[in-house]
């Protein structure tokens, strides 16, 4: 429990629960930060501004045009505030990212404020157009997500956090994704 004005304390949410983290006394013993909320139903993610991608059913996205390079693209077309999650497996022979973006300036990986890429069976993270880790091995079963709480941004494999990304993603955020050759296989959208 709290017992002064700026206590600082760590929370991590229940199983079903998406959130945590630390949190601050405020006035009144009355704390302010991040919560534990009920993840919602996963739902597909509704794409817009596509560039050389078919979409299909439950949000799957195919490249299908413009041939090899960071060419194909799209972007959610509703942004999320507060606390979000992305869900998405990865085809082991595909060059795709997705990731939260603060907006959609082009089709190249490089709008990602932070993206997971899917590099052929090695999950890797891009942030801001940078290499910034190396992942282990996948395959087409594996689920990947990440986490959007506040500005603050968390990579998940299998359940396991990987990393949480260096650049800050505040106010409103939108999924994108960037596709080299044979697309994503379908992104789900989870937000509270």
């Amino acid at each position: 429990s709290a017992k002064a004005f700026g206590d600082k304390h760590t929370v991590k949410c229940n199983n079903g629960y998406i959130g945590g983290g630390e949190f601050t006394c405020g006035e009144k013993k009355k704390f302010f930060g991040l919560a534990c909320e009920k993840a919602t139903k996963p739902k597909a993610i509704e794409w817009t501004a596509l560039n050389c991608v078919k979409v299909g059913k439950d949000g799957k996205v195919v490249k299908s045009g413009c041939g090899n390079g960071w060419n194909g693209g799209a972007v959610s077309k509703m942004g999320v505030r507060g606390i979000s999650s992305i869900e998405f497996k990865c085809h082991t022979n595909q060059h795709s990212m997705i990731g939260y973006s603060k907006g959609n300036h082009h089709s190249s990986y490089t709008d990602l404020d932070c993206g997971f890429y899917c590099d052929n069976g090695t999950i890797r993270v891009v942030e801001k157009g940078r290499h910034k880790y190396n992942g282990t091995r996948y395959t087409a079963k594996h689920v990947h997500s990440m986490l959007r709480v506040g500005s603050t941004v968390m990579y998940f494999s299998q359940g396991k956090h990987l990393r949480t990304c260096e650049v800050k993603v505040p106010g409103t955020a939108f999924v994108d994704i960037s596709a080299s050759y044979r697309g994503p296989p379908g992104y789900k959208l989870i937000t509270s």
